[in-house]
């Protein structure tokens, strides 16, 4: 069957790869302006909160800040709740910078009447910052996990996607970066995942990554999917 739309995964992908140092900096200042033992910080943010933040579980920042406080006996004060909220706005807004060829791939895809569409696992600051983004406007739906209450590789979220762009999953191809199990998840659902895998980039030293097994199709840019459909 034809492809009739492009699903992307955000972070890794559309934008650049997850800055790990500047994420722990992130936390370190969050941590601090709460005054929580970095670790003890570090650990619940990564593992405790995470899913819960990703799902919107938590009313706001806020609330799931002051839950991981409380959980080590600390209360931390309004002014160090908002600071430690900033932070995390400024780290999300520095990173949320599109590839060098994303806003061109995905114009050219409009141009060839394709349909495109966004699944990210994110919290709540991005749809917020998005419209700031060289990206907005640009996808035909986004379908951002803490607004919806779904998490990948969950078959419902890409069922949202498809749903949204009415297309049927077989005639989608899915991007992404291989975290969070998305290509599994969406080959598993019945679209054609690609690893966008660019070869002047280190892969990720990390466990959860499937481009270490990953013997499905890969992608060296964005633009390539470009080529790619055009010779459909």
């Amino acid at each position: 069957m034809k492809t009739r739309a492009v699903i992307f995964d955000l972070f890794g992908t559309l934008v650049g790869q997850f800055p790990v140092d500047l994420f722990e900096t992130s936390l370190r200042r969050m941590s601090a302006a709460v005054g929580l033992d970095y670790q003890a910080f570090s650990e619940a943010w990564t593992g405790q909160t995470n899913v819960r933040r990703h799902t919107g579980a938590f009313s706001s920042f806020r609330e799931e800040i002051a839950w991981i406080c409380e959980q080590h006996g600390v209360t931390p004060s309004d002014e160090g709740l908002t600071t430690a909220i900033g932070v995390r706005y400024d780290f999300t807004r520095s990173i949320l910078v599109p590839r060098s060829d994303a806003v061109a791939t995905l114009e050219a895809l409009r141009s060839m009447a394709l349909l495109t569409g966004l699944i990210s696992d994110c919290s709540e600051e991005v749809p917020e910052l998005w419209t700031e983004t060289p990206l907005a406007g640009l996808l035909d739906t986004e379908v951002f996990s803490c607004s919806v209450g779904l998490k990948k590789p969950d078959p419902a979220i890409y069922h949202l996607a498809c749903e949204r762009l009415g297309v049927a999953p077989r005639e989608c191809f899915y991007i992404g970066d291989g975290f969070s199990n998305e290509l599994n998840g969406a080959r598993s659902f019945g679209m054609r995942p690609f690893l966008l895998l660019p070869p002047d980039e280190k892969p990720p030293e990390s466990s959860s990554w499937e481009g270490s097994t990953w013997g499905g199709d890969t992608l060296p840019s964005l633009q390539s999917v470009v080529d790619l459909l055009r010779e459909e």
